[in-house]
């Protein structure tokens, strides 16, 4: 019987283990030494040795040791053993380079910016380690049920003890192998390893698409998300905008001159459209330095440049000015309707331009949005852009829901409204502004390419910034939490139909004085054709301990395998690829 135990214990520990590979195989991806230059000199360094601050130099072919900035070459690095983007990522000077990551073709030396646990592998890993440790609401549910399984089937051993040597007056013997026999089969370990070891694969399983979900309860509320909210800028769309256009509305000063007014007062923001100003301003020369600088929330800007005062801001800023916009309304919503985002320059509280802003949307935005729809989803946009932008962007990802005009701080409070529809909400988000509302949304999912205090906020990131994973993430959410439900049937089950036949209740209609006669059992065998060697061998059999523990130890290894199916899942987006 423990030689059963045991190989059962060995077999299961097996299997546990290939559900952990995933932190296992992330823990073997970085590199061991560096080259880096000190004193003028390249000398090789093992990488705990390296500080932030130091050049090194990554040679084709070899693995990038830390997070850093590249300073100097350009080259193609193969980032899928960390974010799981399947094609190469061109970088030049000023674009990140990632830790473990692989540099594919030209000679790069790069400013360390991140060592030891601060680099985007350690926090990756971490976060899997502290999610596979983690418990789902599920749990509680299962830890419940066998506080009271244990005791009841101790009792119920005793009772099979007492009814087979005291009511059916069979031997002590006899009595007592088959109450070690209930003991042993009805060992609760599959009801224990229902759950833990579907989380563990779910979550490996989602770290090699580059989806972090931080634990069980995140992974369960993903599965029951109805309602998922975006965020646009940085979000849907790159977070890149660039000036389109610049009208002027007076005469006395020039575009160029109207532009280094804008970026000047902008260098104080740290909005995405606050750097496409900057550039433009840039274009035009040398930015003065802005004095008295304050940012009005979800409105605008202003600050003085050298004897003029200036505001920058939205068309809603413009009113809390006392300045009537309406003779350039029909401009306004011109370039509105071209899905551009519009503000207004004031110099000296007189209107001097507007200035017009579009970003590009992400790739495969639009096929995510429709996998999402398919699902059931509702989709909803939140923006601080005017409705009309925020509609034409809108359509054309197929987003039916508009929310615009929404302040940072109220967004928040967009998602406690759609909370108090009944709905459960996702939001996804990328910058600081966000964080609120990632921390309010029952899911919130935060792009990895944001701020880290959206990214610690979330309780999923998305490290390669595909909103694409969003899809997989709910999708694989849901295939784990059913393969715990399979595994919770299959332990029941087991149970239901093990202990019975342990307790030796087939015996007590076949063989003791209280059954049928044994030769009602014959008959009945002999009218089975060939199946009646198979009943009749049933009828009489005794389950001894060690074949119970067989038993209870293949009940546990099956629950652990029928986890690791989730280690064939692959994302709808790749089998559409793949199938093409």
């Amino acid at each position: 019987m423990l030689s059963f135990i045991l190989l059962g214990r060995y077999f299961e520990a097996v299997a546990r283990g290939r559900a952990s590979a995933a932190i296992k195989e992330l823990l073997k991806l970085s590199a061991k030494e560096a080259h880096v230059i000190r004193d003028g000199t390249e000398v090789t360094v093992p990488i705990d040795d390296l500080k932030v601050g130091e050049v090194v130099i990554v040679r084709p072919g070899e693995k990038i040791p830390v997070d850093g900035i590249i300073i100097e070459g350009k080259t193609h690095i193969d980032e899928k053993v960390v974010t799981g983007e399947s094609f190469p990522v061109g970088k030049t000077v000023n674009d990140e380079a990632i830790g473990a990551t692989i540099n594919q073709e030209g000679l790069i030396k790069f400013k360390i910016t991140k060592v030891g646990k601060d680099t985007l592998l350690s926090q990756i890993v971490a976060m899997v380690e502290e999610a596979q440790a983690s418990r789902a609401p599920i749990q509680n549910l299962v830890d419940k049920i066998s506080e009271n399984f244990v005791p009841a089937v101790v009792v119920l051993s005793v009772l099979v003890f007492v009814g087979w040597v005291f009511f059916a007056a069979l031997p002590f013997r006899t009595g007592l192998v088959r109450m070690i026999a209930v003991l042993v089969i009805s060992c609760p370990c599959a009801m224990g390893l229902a759950t833990p070891t579907a989380l563990i694969v779910g979550i490996g399983r989602a770290t090699k698409f580059g989806i972090i979900l931080k634990g069980g309860e995140a992974l369960e509320k993903a599965y029951r998300i109805q309602a998922i909210a975006f965020d646009k800028t940085g979000t849907l769309t790159i977070g890149k905008p660039v000036v389109t256009d610049v009208v002027m509305l007076r005469n006395d000063i020039t575009e160029k001159d109207a532009m280094l007014f804008a970026g000047a007062v902008e260098t104080g923001s740290e909005h995405p459209l606050a750097r496409a100003i900057i550039e433009k301003g840039k274009e035009q020369g040398i930015l003065q330095e802005v004095k008295n600088f304050e940012a009005v929330a979800g409105k605008g800007v202003h600050g003085a440049i050298g004897i003029r005062e200036v505001h920058v801001g939205q068309p809603l800023y413009m009113a809390d000015l006392g300045l009537d916009i309406t003779p350039y309304k029909k401009e306004l919503e011109r370039l509105q309707g071209e899905a551009k985002t519009v503000v207004f320059l004031v110099v000296d509280k007189q209107l001097t331009a507007l200035v017009a802003m579009a970003d590009t949307l992400k790739p495969d935005v639009a096929e995510a949005i429709t996998a999402l729809k398919e699902m059931g989803k509702e989709i909803i946009m939140i923006t601080g852009d005017n409705p009309k932008t925020a509609k034409a962007i809108a359509k054309q990802v197929g987003i039916d829901r508009v929310l615009a005009q929404v302040l940072p701080q109220d967004k928040a409070d967009v998602i406690k409204k759609l909370q108090k529809e009944g709905k459960s909400v996702a939001m996804v988000g990328d910058g600081i502004n966000d964080s609120p509302a990632l921390a309010q949304a029952d899911v919130g999912i935060a792009v990895g390419s944001g701020t880290d205090v959206a990214v610690q906020t979330g309780q999923v990131v998305l490290v390669k910034d595909d909103i694409r994973d969003v899809v997989t993430a709910i999708q694989l959410s849901g295939k784990t939490i059913k393969k715990v439900w399979q595994n919770l049937f299959w332990a029941f089950i087991y149970n239901v139909l093990a202990i019975p036949i342990a307790g030796g209740i087939h015996l007590l209609v076949t063989q003791s004085s209280l059954g049928v006669p044994a030769d009602w059992v014959v008959s009945f065998a002999q009218q089975l054709g060939g199946l009646g060697p198979v009943f009749y061998n049933f009828s009489q059999a005794t389950l001894r301990p060690e074949i119970a523990g067989f038993a209870m130890a293949f009940s546990s290894v099956s629950v652990v395998a029928n986890s690791l199916t989730l280690k064939r899942y692959v994302p709808p987006m790749e089998r559409k690829g793949n199938e093409s």
